[in-house]
């Protein structure tokens, strides 16, 4: 069984994704992250420096931690 987290954004970079979790027999469960950006086509060729990219990366990379700690204390809730 599975459950899954969709969204889209409203404002912002235009973006959409979903998260999907699996329970495993053991107790655990794997998590797995699909996400697209919209991105304008002036944005795109900035995407290709380098720096910008790790930004964008390091931005997913915080929302994910966060989004961790908010999973795993909400299921400590439940």
């Amino acid at each position: 069984s599975h459950q899954i987290i969709q969204w889209e954004a409203v404002d912002g970079l235009p973006n959409q994704g979903a998260i999907r979790f699996y329970d495993r027999h053991a107790g655990g469960s794997i998590v797995k992250m699909t996400i697209s950006y919209a991105i304008p086509g002036f944005l795109g060729k900035l995407m290709d420096n380098l720096f910008l990219g790790k930004a964008v990366e390091s931005t997913i990379q915080a929302d994910l931690e966060r989004f961790r700690e908010y999973a795993l204390n909400a299921k400590g809730d439940g």
